[in-house]
């Protein structure tokens, strides 16, 4: 008799489990947007939303002199200032990199040295991993991604998958850019952009939303430049939209005994 009412409970067990592995899909979003002149409108209103963030980020670096991991206090606000604060495992401050979309300052406490120059891709590339100007980095960090330069009559929009997906081709024809975005939120979920040829140049995939006062917003960044061979996975915690920054958070004063290193 136990063991029949053993077996029986392991027979509704199974059948909790399959009930919750195989439930029925969620039904389809009406995708009402057939224009895509109005759902660039949308998205630019859902970008508008976010304007600057505050958080503790854990990085994962893949690039080819390595892969790495650490912890950084991330601090962004547009159109282009930058505050990241590298930390140590224990917490201290090794490094503190910051642009007021300008103007680049990298100190790193260790070597005693602050680097300083104009804040173009190939200096902050010295110091990030994604070669892309400090508006481009802002917009990823933000949760949103810049636009290429189209034309409006090479707008393509298809819907799949319970997504609006929009093509942008450029005014010169050689960049395409695709983007994946949210019928109800307007987010973008995720976006290419490459070539003509198919050669993928940067993709970045917004991962894990959740509403954080009224505001949709990933927890999860995937970076890729397949070119560079780079990939950067930045997962956020203590996260704070749209706090007051002062802009002093965004320049460096050497403290004593420091070595400037002008950049070029």
């Amino acid at each position: 008799m136990r063991k029949t009412g053993i077996s029986f409970f392991i027979l509704a067990l199974t059948l909790l489990i399959g009930c919750a592995l195989f439930k029925k899909p969620a039904p389809p979003i009406a995708l009402t947007i057939d224009s895509p002149e109005i759902l660039l409108k949308k998205i630019r209103e859902s970008n508008n939303r976010v304007t600057s963030l505050r958080a503790l980020a854990k990085i994962q670096l893949n690039i080819p002199e390595g892969n790495s991991r650490f912890s950084e206090v991330v601090i962004a606000q547009e159109p282009g200032r930058i505050r990241m604060e590298i930390l140590s495992f224990f917490g201290h401050l090794v490094a503190l990199l910051v642009t007021d979309s300008s103007r680049l300052q990298a100190l790193f406490i260790n070597e005693g040295c602050l680097y300083e120059g104009a804040a173009t891709t190939y200096n902050l590339s010295q110091f990030l991993p994604v070669p892309l100007p400090p508006e481009e980095i802002v917009a990823l960090l933000l949760g949103k991604v810049s636009l290429i330069d189209f034309d409006t009559t090479n707008l393509e929009l298809r819907q799949e998958n319970n997504q609006y997906i929009l093509k942008l081709t450029s005014l010169s024809g050689w960049k395409i850019q695709r983007l994946w975005i949210d019928p109800v939120y307007f987010r973008i979920i995720r976006s290419e952009i490459y070539t003509p040829e198919d050669i993928t140049l940067l993709s970045a995939e917004f991962l894990d939303f959740n509403d954080l006062n009224g505001v949709w917003f990933p927890s999860n960044i995937f970076i890729q430049i397949p070119s560079e061979t780079i990939e950067v996975k930045l997962k956020y915690r203590s996260l704070e939209l749209n706090p007051a920054l002062d802009l002093s958070l965004f320049s460096i004063t050497p403290p004593p005994g420091i070595t400037l290193v002008e950049l070029d």
